[in-house]
């Protein structure tokens, strides 16, 4: 697969995406029953799996090269066990596979970059093309045909579980999108390209996703101000772009689908985020509690949970959960140095691929800053492959040297990861048992009267459980 990138990767993303759509539209929810999460758990899994095992010096040296980054993300598998306030089964086993997952996701970024000789952001720019065509051409022929609802909404809810995870995705595409309409040559692509920004920004505003329009201006108002004269004339069309969009979506709101909408307008006028705010102030102030300096609230506490702040929506604070204080001091400032060389390179090189690439990386950052962008499925396996592209992108690729350890250190290392790959599959199947312990069952799912909502992690598992 290393040698194959650009041919293996772009396939393995969109059949990911493809097999969601398919598997929820003829068989069941795929979020609510975390198929989507599974596949790509034990995706990952394999992948460490069969590296490890068939090519271990490849492996050793990525290792070796960062081991003080893995070793600070093995910090949240081992709160799992150490933590007095992962209590519940529920809260260890949800925590456990998180941190299992993201160390898998990050090793698998960082093992490619350092491995690729070579990556296409042409591949990435088909794949995003494609995944779009997948994605709306679901929802828009289910909705066609489909005498079961009226409501687009219920349509993307079918298919994403909530309006949001479809919009963190569309705050992936656009940049980029905007990118390949660019540099793409061909008159039929690039109208095809255009259509599928305008739906984009039209599906923005039919849902009201205030986060991901919120963020697009944002990210292209910093580049616009920090970018050459060229760029800035390809954001103004951006702009009109979007204007176009939402006029578009005015006049049908108006005259055609009116009775079919959730007054998003409203929606997208307001600025209230006394909910968020309430999830802020709660889970900042346990930061500077003494207690959470080495210990984790954790990923999914039930006690921050019952007070309706179990998902923070904030990148650092959910690092903070997982972390503990001391974690997350160290995790942001890793993170916060990573950000200022991208802009650095990004202000020095001021080509058009580093200016997308940067345009594409802010708005997942801010987005990250109010959302859950970081979390979901289908966002986690995209960002996989956007991240090696713009890590092979921004920073030189030094040539690998092999790195020497004593035949214990080799074996330490080939245990730890099949160790972790193997609990990334065994920890999948306990939560799956506790998803299945108290999902809503077919009675309760069919009671309009009873309030039903999901507890957010990696596992989706109904409010219930505090019942």
């Amino acid at each position: 697969m290393i040698n194959r990138f650009n041919f293996y990767f772009p396939i393995i993303v969109t059949t990911l995406f493809l097999n969601h759509m398919i598997v929820t539209l003829f068989i069941l929810d795929t979020y609510n029953y975390n198929i989507t999460r599974i596949s790509i758990n034990i995706l990952l899994s394999i992948f460490i799996l069969y590296y490890t095992i068939l090519h271990f010096d490849k492996v050793k040296n990525t290792l070796l090269k960062y081991k003080l980054l893995f070793i600070l993300f093995l910090i949240p598998i081992l709160q799992s066990f150490l933590s007095p306030y992962i209590t519940t089964n529920i809260e260890f086993n949800q925590h456990i596979l998180i941190g299992i997952t993201y160390i898998t996701i990050i090793f698998t970024v960082i093992f490619l970059y350092q491995n690729v000789v070579k990556v296409s952001i042409i591949k990435l720019l088909y794949t995003i093309a494609l995944l779009n065509i997948i994605i709306f051409g679901f929802l828009f022929l289910y909705h066609y045909f489909s005498s079961i609802t009226n409501n687009f909404e219920d349509t993307v809810d079918l298919f994403f579980n909530n309006i949001r995870f479809l919009s963190h995705l569309q705050t992936i595409f656009i940049p980029l999108l905007l990118y390949f309409f660019i540099i793409i040559k061909n008159k039929s692509s690039k109208v095809v390209i255009l259509l599928i920004l305008v739906i984009n920004f039209y599906i923005l505003f039919y849902l009201g996703s205030r986060g991901s329009i919120y963020t697009i201006a944002i990210s292209s108002v910093i580049i616009y101000f920090t970018s050459t004269a060229k760029i800035k004339k390809q954001l103004i069309l951006l702009l009109f772009i979007a204007i176009f969009s939402f006029i578009l979506y005015y006049l049908a709101n108006n005259f055609f689908i009116e009775s079919a909408q959730f007054k998003s307008l409203s929606h997208l006028q307001t600025f209230n985020s006394s909910g968020r705010g309430f999830i802020f102030s709660t889970i900042i102030s346990l930061i500077f509690d003494t207690k959470h300096i080495f210990s984790a609230v954790g990923f999914s506490s039930q006690s921050i949970g019952v007070t309706g702040s179990l998902h923070p929506h904030n990148l650092f604070l959910y690092i903070f959960l997982g972390f503990g204080t001391l974690g997350f001091i160290i995790v942001s400032t890793i993170f916060i140095r990573y950000c200022i060389l991208l802009w650095n390179i990004y202000r020095d090189k001021q080509t058009t691929k580093h200016t997308y690439l940067m345009f594409s990386f802010l708005s997942i950052l801010t987005h990250s800053m109010v959302s859950g962008l970081y979390i979901m499925p289908l966002t986690s396996i995209l960002l996989i492959y956007i991240f090696i592209v713009i890590n092979r992108t921004y920073f030189v690729n030094i040539p690998k040297q092999n790195q020497h350890i004593s035949w214990l250190g080799s074996k330490i290392i080939y245990t730890i990861l099949l160790l972790i790959s193997l609990s990334n599959i065994y920890y999948l199947q306990q939560n799956t048992k506790l998803v299945k312990e108290y999902f809503y069952i077919k009675e309760q799912l069919q009671n309009k009267k009873l309030p039903k909502s999901n507890v957010s992690g990696i596992m989706l598992i109904s409010r219930q459980i505090y019942n």
